[in-house]
């Protein structure tokens, strides 16, 4: 069926807005990378957009009591999960910024960003990733999260991966700290936090582990091709 004017024009202004949005989010990765370095991700940051209730975890004295009484009034107290836990008692449900392939390959341009990979079981997991309205972490090696790699044989060969893999840069505003710092903070404060939750506490939202891959916390942390390549 023909799409009518409105239609058209309507569609004519998402594009219009994509492209303006990719271009605002690579000219953001280009400035950032100006100012502080490649490694401008790894001077953290990270609030979910001034999200209050994260804020306030951050800064507390008591951040396992604090999250405690967050859990308890979001009604997260049964999670088991400990990223999980505090995902939804803060509130913490940012999606991953979709492109389309095309754009996505002039985002990779523009910004000089890597690309990476993540496994699948099938393309169902990677439509709840992109959709769902709770966010549902694994659990990995390193820290609860997703855990993203390098190549594709790698992110093929992740536990719970089949024969979908999408590809995805960081987010300009994700903010990264190495494993090996992020759990030196939870083994020297004695704190019953996880490593994934340290480091949201600490203002970061992707660890990054050996071999050059990444453990993204938030959903919000990627910037995904909607194009998955399938075996």
């Amino acid at each position: 069926m023909a799409k009518t004017a409105s239609q058209m024009a309507s569609l004519g202004e998402k594009n219009a807005q994509s492209k303006s949005e990719l271009q605002a989010a690579a000219s953001q990765d280009r400035q950032e990378r100006e100012a502080y370095g490649d490694d401008y991700r790894e001077r953290g940051g990270y609030t979910d957009d001034g999200n209050q209730k994260l804020i306030g975890f951050q800064n507390s004295d008591d951040p396992e009591r604090y999250l405690d009484d967050l859990a308890r009034r979001a009604g997260a107290s049964d999670e088991t999960n400990g990223l999980q836990k505090l995902l939804t008692a803060a509130d913490i449900n940012g999606r991953a910024k979709v492109m389309s392939e095309p754009d996505f390959e002039r985002f990779v341009r523009m910004s000089g960003a890597t690309v990476m990979y993540r496994g699948w079981r099938g393309k169902e997991d990677y439509d709840r990733f992109l959709q769902s309205g709770k966010t549902d972490v694994t659990a990995n090696n390193y820290s609860d999260g997703f855990l993203v790699a390098r190549n594709v044989e790698s992110a093929r060969a992740m536990a719970g991966s089949g024969n979908t893999v999408t590809r995805m840069v960081l987010n300009p505003n994700a903010r990264v700290i190495s494993y090996e710092r992020v759990s030196r903070e939870v083994r020297n404060s004695g704190s019953r936090l996880s490593e994934s939750q340290m480091a949201l506490k600490m203002g970061y939202n992707v660890i990054r582990v050996s071999n050059g891959n990444y453990v993204g916390l938030t959903r919000d942390a990627f910037i995904i091709s909607r194009k998955s390549i399938r075996y």
